[in-house]
């Protein structure tokens, strides 16, 4: 199957999705998958690699293929700004058909991927469904490539219109380390969610305006946080993440 990945940018699917286990980095916010274990790895990979990534003042999603034989050898993908809380145009990519494989180029230039802008956090934070501004709605030619474990790319008529990370609770990380083994708990996936719609838009805007229902909650969250008992350093990730804002804004 051929499928286009940028304006200019044809690619096979072939079977062997990558093994590497996501990190679902909070702090980016963004999900890394790939074999590095800090920026500076990230940077050195590019020798051996071509495709799409984030330059200064770029805003590219990160699609590296291998020189040796143009395969996908790692991802990273950046958390839009943006929080769509109803959208069935965005959930309805849940239903779509999905199929396992990488994506190999037609092609050894590189090239840019745009950044998704719009996020859909589903009920529990059970996955995000990421997607441009110019992606129709699902449709029968749509389907979800797995190309690593619970990381799909969305496709629509042959394009690449966005991702979703399933279960971004079990992959949370707060810089490039691995996330931790055990699965989280329900109420982990609760607080993520929450800390997500409270760090994107709109929330943040009225957080910025002042707005007192706004700051009760992000401070509410701020406090549930601290007194979670089970799944600490998840808990932490979290925590420092509300704490962040709750400073940037005070100060």
């Amino acid at each position: 199957m051929e499928v286009r990945i940028a304006d200019s940018v044809s690619a096979h699917i072939v079977d062997g999705a990558l093994a590497y286990t996501p990190r679902f980095v909070l702090s980016g916010p963004f999900v890394a998958v790939g074999a590095y274990t800090d920026m500076q790895e990230k940077e050195r990979e590019r020798a051996s690699t071509f495709g799409s990534a984030q330059w200064l003042w770029s805003e590219d999603d990160d699609l590296r293929f291998r020189l040796a034989d143009r395969e996908l050898h790692s991802l990273c993908l950046y958390l839009p700004p943006a929080n769509v809380a109803s959208d069935p145009s965005v959930s309805g990519w849940e239903r779509v058909r999905r199929i396992t494989g990488r994506l190999q180029t037609t092609a050894d230039a590189n090239f840019s991927v745009p950044q998704t802008n719009r996020c859909w956090i589903a009920p529990g934070a059970t996955h995000l469904i990421c997607l441009r501004s110019s992606a129709p709605p699902p449709d029968a030619s749509s389907f979800r490539l797995s190309v690593a474990p619970d990381v799909d790319l969305l496709f629509t008529q042959g394009h690449l219109v966005g991702w979703l990370l399933g279960d971004p609770a079990r992959y949370l990380t707060a810089d490039w380390e691995m996330p931790v083994s055990e699965a989280p708990a329900e109420a982990t996936r609760s607080l993520l969610a929450l800390t997500l719609v409270m760090t994107m838009s709109p929330a943040v805007e009225a957080i910025e305006d002042g707005d007192p229902e706004a700051w009760r909650r992000l401070r509410g969250l701020a406090e549930e946080l601290r007194a979670v008992g089970e799944d600490r350093r998840r808990a932490e990730i979290l925590q420092a993440t509300v704490d962040r804002l709750v400073e940037w804004h005070e100060s």
